[in-house]
Protein backbone atom coordinates (compact mmCIF):
# COMPACT_ATOMS: atom_id res chain seq x y z
CA UNK A 1 0.00 0.00 0.00
CA UNK A 2 2.96 1.96 0.84
CA UNK A 3 3.92 2.07 -3.10
CA UNK A 4 0.08 2.95 -3.99
CA UNK A 5 0.19 6.13 -1.01
CA UNK A 6 3.33 7.68 -2.76
CA UNK A 7 2.07 7.06 -6.93
CA UNK A 8 -0.93 8.79 -5.69
CA UNK A 9 0.83 11.45 -3.80
CA UNK A 10 2.61 12.75 -6.69
CA UNK A 11 -0.32 12.53 -8.99
CA UNK A 12 -1.76 14.84 -6.62
CA UNK A 13 0.79 17.16 -6.41
CA UNK A 14 0.55 17.32 -10.09
CA UNK A 15 -2.95 18.01 -9.81
CA UNK A 16 -1.76 20.55 -6.77
CA UNK A 17 -0.94 22.77 -8.98
CA UNK A 18 -3.79 23.27 -11.38
CA UNK A 19 -5.54 23.74 -8.45
CA UNK A 20 -3.70 26.70 -6.75
CA UNK A 21 -4.63 28.26 -9.62
CA UNK A 22 -7.79 29.18 -8.05
CA UNK A 23 -6.39 30.32 -5.17
CA UNK A 24 -7.46 33.37 -3.35
CA UNK A 25 -5.28 34.04 -0.35
CA UNK A 26 -2.26 32.71 -1.46
CA UNK A 27 1.55 34.45 -2.73
CA UNK A 28 0.61 38.37 -3.49
CA UNK A 29 3.18 39.13 -6.05
CA UNK A 30 2.57 40.16 -9.15
CA UNK A 31 4.01 37.13 -10.97
CA UNK A 32 1.94 34.43 -8.84
CA UNK A 33 -1.05 36.72 -9.81
CA UNK A 34 0.16 36.40 -13.67
CA UNK A 35 0.65 32.15 -13.00
CA UNK A 36 -2.46 32.28 -11.39
CA UNK A 37 -4.91 34.25 -13.88
CA UNK A 38 -3.18 32.04 -16.45
CA UNK A 39 -3.84 28.89 -14.85
CA UNK A 40 -7.51 29.73 -13.57
CA UNK A 41 -8.84 29.75 -17.44
CA UNK A 42 -6.92 26.20 -17.68
CA UNK A 43 -10.29 23.43 -17.40
CA UNK A 44 -8.73 20.83 -19.16
CA UNK A 45 -5.10 19.60 -19.60
CA UNK A 46 -3.50 16.57 -20.69
CA UNK A 47 -0.15 15.52 -21.86
CA UNK A 48 2.58 12.71 -21.12
CA UNK A 49 4.47 12.24 -18.41
CA UNK A 50 7.65 11.01 -17.20
CA UNK A 51 7.85 10.01 -13.55
CA UNK A 52 11.23 9.46 -11.87
CA UNK A 53 11.07 7.74 -8.41
CA UNK A 54 14.52 7.77 -6.24
CA UNK A 55 13.90 5.69 -3.37
CA UNK A 56 17.06 5.55 -0.35
CA UNK A 57 17.13 1.91 -0.79
CA UNK A 58 17.37 1.32 -4.70
CA UNK A 59 20.00 1.98 -6.62
CA UNK A 60 18.78 3.10 -9.84
CA UNK A 61 15.89 4.96 -9.62
CA UNK A 62 12.06 3.71 -10.63
CA UNK A 63 11.51 5.37 -14.34
CA UNK A 64 7.28 5.23 -15.59
CA UNK A 65 5.89 7.17 -18.66
CA UNK A 66 2.44 7.77 -20.08
CA UNK A 67 -0.59 9.88 -20.59
CA UNK A 68 -2.88 11.76 -17.90
CA UNK A 69 -5.60 13.99 -18.25
CA UNK A 70 -7.09 16.33 -15.90
CA UNK A 71 -10.70 17.79 -16.06
CA UNK A 72 -13.33 19.63 -13.32
CA UNK A 73 -15.96 17.36 -14.59
CA UNK A 74 -13.68 13.88 -14.68
CA UNK A 75 -10.92 14.78 -12.05
CA UNK A 76 -7.76 12.97 -12.43
CA UNK A 77 -6.84 10.08 -15.11
CA UNK A 78 -3.04 8.57 -15.58
CA UNK A 79 -2.83 6.07 -18.06
CA UNK A 80 0.79 4.61 -17.02
CA UNK A 81 2.08 2.73 -20.23
CA UNK A 82 5.72 1.56 -19.21
CA UNK A 83 7.09 -0.32 -17.44
CA UNK A 84 3.16 -1.69 -16.39
CA UNK A 85 -0.02 -0.47 -17.52
CA UNK A 86 -2.12 0.66 -15.01
CA UNK A 87 -5.09 3.18 -14.36
CA UNK A 88 -5.19 5.49 -12.09
CA UNK A 89 -8.55 7.50 -11.83
CA UNK A 90 -9.25 10.36 -8.63
CA UNK A 91 -12.20 12.41 -7.87
CA UNK A 92 -13.76 13.41 -5.28
CA UNK A 93 -15.01 10.52 -3.93
CA UNK A 94 -13.24 7.65 -4.85
CA UNK A 95 -9.58 6.31 -6.41
CA UNK A 96 -9.48 3.75 -8.64
CA UNK A 97 -6.58 1.67 -9.98
CA UNK A 98 -6.63 -0.90 -12.30
CA UNK A 99 -3.69 -2.70 -13.32
CA UNK A 100 -2.28 -4.80 -16.63
CA UNK A 101 -6.61 -4.97 -17.07
CA UNK A 102 -7.51 -7.10 -14.23
CA UNK A 103 -9.88 -6.25 -12.16
CA UNK A 104 -10.60 -2.26 -10.89
CA UNK A 105 -9.70 -1.55 -7.45
CA UNK A 106 -11.37 0.96 -5.39
CA UNK A 107 -9.74 2.68 -2.22
CA UNK A 108 -11.59 3.74 0.53
CA UNK A 109 -10.83 6.97 2.81
CA UNK A 110 -10.85 3.91 5.63
CA UNK A 111 -7.43 2.19 3.68
CA UNK A 112 -5.85 4.98 3.04
CA UNK A 113 -6.33 8.14 5.50
CA UNK A 114 -3.88 10.03 3.91
CA UNK A 115 -4.02 9.94 0.13
CA UNK A 116 -7.85 10.79 0.71
CA UNK A 117 -6.72 13.83 3.03
CA UNK A 118 -4.48 15.10 0.24
CA UNK A 119 -7.42 14.31 -1.75
CA UNK A 120 -9.73 16.51 0.28
CA UNK A 121 -7.52 19.28 0.40
CA UNK A 122 -7.00 20.10 -3.52
CA UNK A 123 -10.10 18.80 -4.87
CA UNK A 124 -11.41 21.73 -2.43
CA UNK A 125 -8.95 24.07 -3.68
CA UNK A 126 -10.50 23.17 -7.26
CA UNK A 127 -13.68 23.99 -6.66
CA UNK A 128 -12.39 27.40 -5.13
CA UNK A 129 -12.15 26.87 -1.44
CA UNK A 130 -8.57 27.70 -0.43
CA UNK A 131 -8.79 26.91 3.47
CA UNK A 132 -8.29 23.33 3.45
CA UNK A 133 -4.85 24.49 1.37
CA UNK A 134 -4.14 26.79 3.27
CA UNK A 135 -4.73 24.87 6.82
CA UNK A 136 -2.36 22.19 5.63
CA UNK A 137 0.63 24.11 3.73
CA UNK A 138 3.12 26.87 3.52
CA UNK A 139 3.30 28.39 0.01
CA UNK A 140 6.03 30.56 -1.29
CA UNK A 141 6.26 31.73 -5.27
CA UNK A 142 8.80 33.62 -7.29
CA UNK A 143 8.71 34.28 -10.92
CA UNK A 144 6.27 35.25 -13.61
CA UNK A 145 4.57 33.34 -16.40
CA UNK A 146 7.39 32.57 -18.27
CA UNK A 147 9.25 31.17 -15.44
CA UNK A 148 8.00 30.84 -12.13
CA UNK A 149 9.14 28.51 -9.22
CA UNK A 150 6.13 27.09 -6.36
CA UNK A 151 7.08 25.37 -2.70
CA UNK A 152 4.39 23.94 -0.73
CA UNK A 153 5.68 22.88 2.78
CA UNK A 154 2.99 20.75 5.00
CA UNK A 155 1.96 22.21 8.10
CA UNK A 156 -0.33 19.95 9.36
CA UNK A 157 -1.29 16.08 9.79
CA UNK A 158 -1.74 13.49 8.06
CA UNK A 159 0.11 15.42 5.21
CA UNK A 160 3.17 16.49 7.14
CA UNK A 161 3.90 12.92 7.96
CA UNK A 162 4.56 11.41 4.45
CA UNK A 163 5.06 15.09 2.70
CA UNK A 164 8.21 17.36 3.65
CA UNK A 165 7.94 19.56 0.19
CA UNK A 166 6.44 19.66 -2.68
CA UNK A 167 8.35 22.05 -5.46
CA UNK A 168 6.49 22.73 -8.61
CA UNK A 169 8.18 24.96 -11.99
CA UNK A 170 6.85 25.55 -15.21
CA UNK A 171 6.11 28.62 -17.70
CA UNK A 172 2.71 28.62 -19.16
CA UNK A 173 1.87 25.04 -17.94
CA UNK A 174 3.22 23.27 -15.24
CA UNK A 175 6.75 21.55 -16.66
CA UNK A 176 7.56 19.56 -13.61
CA UNK A 177 6.55 18.81 -10.08
CA UNK A 178 9.05 17.25 -7.64
CA UNK A 179 7.99 16.08 -4.35
CA UNK A 180 10.26 14.97 -1.35
CA UNK A 181 8.69 12.74 1.30
CA UNK A 182 9.46 12.57 4.67
CA UNK A 183 11.97 9.20 4.49
CA UNK A 184 14.38 10.90 1.98
CA UNK A 185 12.16 9.80 -1.44
CA UNK A 186 11.59 11.37 -4.48
CA UNK A 187 9.61 11.66 -7.16
CA UNK A 188 9.70 13.67 -10.39
CA UNK A 189 7.40 14.13 -12.67
CA UNK A 190 8.28 15.59 -15.80
CA UNK A 191 5.44 16.88 -18.20
CA UNK A 192 5.75 17.15 -21.78
CA UNK A 193 3.24 17.66 -24.64
CA UNK A 194 1.36 19.25 -22.49
CA UNK A 195 -2.48 20.46 -24.23
CA UNK A 196 -4.61 23.02 -22.84
CA UNK A 197 -8.30 24.06 -23.21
Amino acid sequence: MHKLTCRVLGLLGFAFFFMTATAANLPSSAGFKQVQSLLAAQRYVSGNFTQIRKVTLLRAPLVSTGTFRLSEKSGLIWHTQHPIKSTLTLSATKLTQQIEGGPVTVFTQAKQPIVFAFTKVFLSVFQGNTSELLKYFTVTFTGDKHDWHMRCVPVMSPLDKAIRQITLTGANTVKQVIIADSKGNTQTIRFTQVQVR
